[in-house]
Order: C-alpha cells, then sequence, then structure tokens
C-alpha cells in the first residue's frame, strides 16, 4: 500500500512493470502523473478495475497488459486511446458487454 503513491510522483516514467504483486486496488489518482507512460504491464495481480479518470489523458500508451487479473468487463475508455495498439487481457473472467463492442474481436 506504501509503494503506490511513490509510482505518482515519478512523471517522466516510460514504462512500468507492476506485475504479481497482488495488487488489488490502483488509487483514483494513480494515473494522474503517469500521462508519460508508453508501456504499462500490470499482469497476474488481482485487478477488477483500473482508474479511468485519467486514462484518456496517456496519450503515449501504446502496450497494456492486464492479463491474469479479474477484470469482468474492460473500460470504454480504452478505445479512446489512439497511440494504444498491444492489449493484452488474457486470462480474465471477461463477460460480455454490448458496451465493450469495440474490444469484441470474434
Amino acid at each position: 500500500d506504501e509503494a503506490i503513491p511513490l509510482f505518482t510522483i515519478l512523471k517522466e516514467f516510460r514504462v512500468l512493470n507492476s506485475s504479481f504483486n497482488e495488487i488489488q486496488e490502483l488509487p483514483s489518482s494513480f494515473l494522474r502523473n503517469l500521462q508519460q507512460l508508453e508501456e504499462m504491464y500490470l499482469s497476474g495481480n488481482q485487478l477488477t478495475r483500473i482508474p479511468t479518470g485519467d486514462l484518456v489523458k496517456m496519450t503515449r500508451l501504446s502496450v497494456l497488459f492486464l492479463n491474469g487479473n479479474k477484470f469482468y468487463a474492460l473500460p470504454a475508455e480504452l478505445g479512446k486511446i489512439p497511440s494504444l495498439t498491444i492489449i493484452d487481457v488474457g486470462s480474465n473472467p471477461l463477460r460480455y458487454n454490448i458496451h465493450n463492442w469495440e474490444f469484441d474481436w470474434n
């Protein structure tokens, strides 16, 4: 719990790998100062959601790994990140949601 705020003050991060840390929840302000990120790896945690308030401001984010978490749905804000070219959401209990049709590749 104490380590997460440290990430929010390191504004020049380009790559963040917080995979396999048993993270259950991210603070709503987690992405606020990480807008320079190009790659974010949050695999193998226990996340059910990611904060969406600042997600659309992450205009450089091109790689996002959310695999191996507990997501039931993906936030629509992911579709508003034009630079996002790689997203891995495998091994999540995703349920079909008409609001997530942009992510339905079947």
